[in-house]
């Protein structure tokens, strides 16, 4: 992702890009600079489909390099230090302090901490929200039915208020024709180490890590119950099974559905389709039951290494 280093008042902070970053004094920036030197807004960032460019907001003294665009932009790239390793490209605010461009790369889906004003990015991101072909969800979407998140909306998300920044780019095109409601899918899953492959003829789609753990538990369940109508589980009746197939014991019931939510973002990245119906969701007695849709007669699970 696209990042740049501050340095100001001989203190250098790094933060990644968002596809319009704004510096300056004032608390509504993107990058809030507290020096009197600074400019209430000092300088834009902005990505332009290629490349990054910068220009000034305020009439200060402002250098850097790069090519000169329309309407007082100027082309932001990485430089070489004359002994040929790549340093960032810097623009300057007189002897204020400079930025330089870290990283190039286009921007990507970033949430950013209201309350700290940190940045949650990378996979840290799967613990808020939900990648989905029709966009972007937080990540308890379940337990109250939401629209996809904008660009710039505030969502509290598991007790946190963040801000949604949404490049083009958030949600992946799918890439394969493996349809987790076709009759003939197949699940493969293994706890050691924790993958899972869903199979359809020569087609295949695989994740790892722990959201698959999740997924054993309700397959687990599928397999005990009956074949036609069973598998059925409240929250507290997989929490169990996903505690005995080495669920972290200081976890609570409730990180379940966001570890569905990961599993989910986790195979539409990979390419499946029809993600949001790998399960199924009952109300029995008042209550909210979860069951995997795929038969007993196709999912295969492996407990341990040897098979058992």
């Amino acid at each position: 992702m696209g990042r740049i280093a501050l340095h100001f008042d001989q203190h250098r902070r790094e933060m990644p890009l968002l596809a319009s970053t704004t510096i300056g004094r004032h608390w509504s920036n993107t990058a809030q600079v507290m020096d009197s030197r600074v400019p209430y807004r000092w300088l834009e960032i902005r990505w332009m489909g290629r490349n990054w460019a910068w220009r000034p907001l305020a009439e200060k003294e402002t250098r850097g390099s790069g090519k000169l665009l329309d309407q007082g932009w100027r082309e932001f790239t990485r430089g070489r230090e004359p002994d040929g390793p790549r340093a960032g490209d810097r623009v300057t605010l007189g002897n204020a302090g400079w930025i330089e461009l870290l990283d190039p790369s286009p921007p990507v889906l970033l949430l950013q901490d209201l309350e700290t004003g940190t940045f949650i990015e990378g996979p840290s991101i799967e613990s808020y929200v939900e990648l989905r072909s029709e966009g972007v969800l937080p990540i308890d979407w379940e337990t109250e039915w939401r629209r996809p998140l904008k660009d710039g909306e505030v969502a509290m998300i598991r007790g946190r208020a963040l801000r949604v920044h949404l490049p083009d780019s958030a949600v992946p095109t799918l890439n394969s024709e493996l349809d987790l409601t076709h009759p003939e899918c197949s699940l493969d899953i293994a706890l050691g180490p924790l993958s899972a492959t869903f199979t359809i003829g020569a087609i295949s789609v695989s994740v790892v890590g722990e959201p698959v753990r999740t997924l054993a538990a309700y397959a687990q369940g599928r397999l005990d119950g009956a074949a036609d109508d069973g598998g059925w589980l409240s929250r507290d009746e997989v929490f169990a099974i996903w505690r005995g197939l080495g669920g972290n014991e200081n976890s609570e019931p409730n990180r379940l559905g966001w570890e569905r939510g990961r599993l989910r973002t986790a195979l539409v990245r990979a390419g499946a389709s029809n993600v949001s119906q790998l399960f199924e969701r009952t109300r029995r007695g008042g209550h909210s039951r979860i069951r995997l849709r795929l038969l007993p007669t196709s999912l295969t699970l492996q407990l341990t290494e040897d098979g058992e």
